[in-house]
């Protein structure tokens, strides 16, 4: 007989399993084998994802619409909302570059980042110290990125062009073969 099981996609165990077949011809012959089964992970990326009111989850791996014009543009608990996921991360550091030209951006909150640029970052709900920056490089667990997006603040400091707002994500290969996984996603931001 066959018999197949369909494990989560996701699905990792690196300490293995055993398959036992017991084979038997009903002349007193039987016999039993053991098969190790080991499922080698693959680093799954990480995947910058939008609030979207009309998506099934909520959430798109694609934003919607156009993001609104006028200044600050916060990123709160209603759209527009921006979070990064990935489903092998644990609690592992994971990057986020956040850039645009044309806008000052102000974290929600700093706790838990490590800033890699500008290292001497602090945010308050009052603006930055010593100045909040056009480009933020930061590594963190996906709970203290997230943290920091949820409320971030997008402030035009120059310029009635539109300008592009530059996400992206590494997740530093913490788990799993092959390369680090990373997402890139740009906005237009319309003036």
């Amino acid at each position: 007989s066959t018999q197949s099981t369909w494990a989560d996609l996701n699905y990792n165990d690196i300490n293995g399993d055993i398959l036992t077949i017991d084979s038997d011809d009903n002349i007193n012959r039987a016999m039993t084998k053991t098969v190790p089964i080991i499922v080698d992970a693959v680093n799954d990326p990480p995947v910058i994802k939008f609030s979207c009111s009309t998506c099934p989850s909520g959430w798109s791996d694609v934003y919607p619409v156009a993001y609104p014009s006028g200044s600050p543009l916060v990123f709160s608990s209603s759209p527009p909302k921006i979070k990064v996921e990935d489903v092998d991360a644990g609690n592992n550091l994971v990057q986020i570059l956040l850039h645009a030209d044309l806008y000052n951006i102000q974290l929600a909150s700093t706790s838990g980042l490590i800033l890699n640029y500008p290292s001497d970052l602090s945010v308050s709900g009052s603006g930055c110290t010593p100045v909040c920056p056009t480009i933020i490089l930061a590594m963190g667990t996906l709970t203290d990125i997230n943290n920091a997006m949820s409320g971030m603040k997008l402030t035009r400091t120059s310029g009635s062009t539109s300008d592009d707002f530059i996400i992206a994500t590494n997740d530093l290969k913490n788990t799993g073969k092959g390369m680090a996984g990373f997402d890139v996603k740009v906005i237009t931001l319309n003036n």
